[in-house]
């Protein structure tokens, strides 16, 4: 198994998509979006339907009557919206069930970006173990770990969890970029909450009053769960 990482949404805009058809592509967005997806498709949720843009997810809405409309900009929840991008809100009481409309500021923009690979995974430090013992089972020849990072910015907490799944998966031949990210795991793999909470997205939600979410997102491989983006739709895995 090759791996490759994209370190930045800068490298995500100049993917050509057709060149992703032979890749299964695993997009982080530890602070918050991937997070975010895990635990409502763990409190029951039918589906998490990820758009680009806000007025996309308002003329999503009116297709999926009764979807619940979440997500940020800048880390803030929009005006109407019934959720914002913290994973916390996401309950079983609030999501069982539902379908989810979901757009962010950089986690949803990396999912349309190589919504064009054989295979789309959802990771975060919350799925770590599940993705490494999946992606051992599947064998893909190709692997392409996307960081969403912040704007054109390189983040630490999606290269930190990037390198907590190739230190999982010790047997892959890494490009330069993977070697990059498996230092980064090696520095801060063992306090995940504190290179979180040191990381510039980090220390914005700390500053908003989110850092409960910071906390929250760190929890290294707490969830079994590896959802899949298919035909535009992120769900669970399929039961065998």
């Amino acid at each position: 198994m090759k791996i490759d990482v994209i370190l930045t949404p800068a490298e995500i805009a100049t993917l050509p998509s057709g060149d992703l058809s032979a890749s299964t592509a695993v997009v982080f967005d530890v602070l918050r979006a991937t997070s975010t997806i895990i635990t409502a498709l763990a409190s029951g949720a039918a589906g998490v339907h990820p758009v680009a843009t806000i007025d996309e997810a308002w003329a999503l809405q009116q297709k999926i009557p009764g979807a619940i409309v979440g997500g940020e900009r800048e880390g803030v929840k929009q005006a109407g919206f019934h959720f914002g991008n913290s994973p916390r809100e996401y309950t079983p009481e609030a999501t069982d069930g539902k379908e989810i409309i979901l757009t962010t500021t950089n986690g949803t923009v990396a999912l349309r970006a190589v919504a064009g690979a054989e295979r789309v995974l959802i990771g975060a430090l919350l799925n770590l173990d599940a993705l490494a013992a999946y992606l051992r089972a599947a064998r893909p020849e190709h692997l392409l770990l996307v960081c969403a990072g912040s704007w054109n910015d390189f983040s630490l907490e999606d290269a930190l969890a990037a390198g907590g799944l190739m230190a999982r998966l010790p047997e892959a031949e890494a490009t330069d970029p993977g070697t990059v990210v498996g230092l980064i795991h090696l520095r801060f793999g063992m306090e995940p909450y504190s290179c979180l909470r040191s990381s510039k997205n980090g220390r914005r939600l700390v500053n908003i009053g989110l850092g409960e979410d910071v906390a929250y997102c760190s929890r290294t491989s707490s969830s079994a769960l590896v959802p899949e983006l298919r035909e535009g739709v992120i769900l669970p895995p399929m039961k065998s």
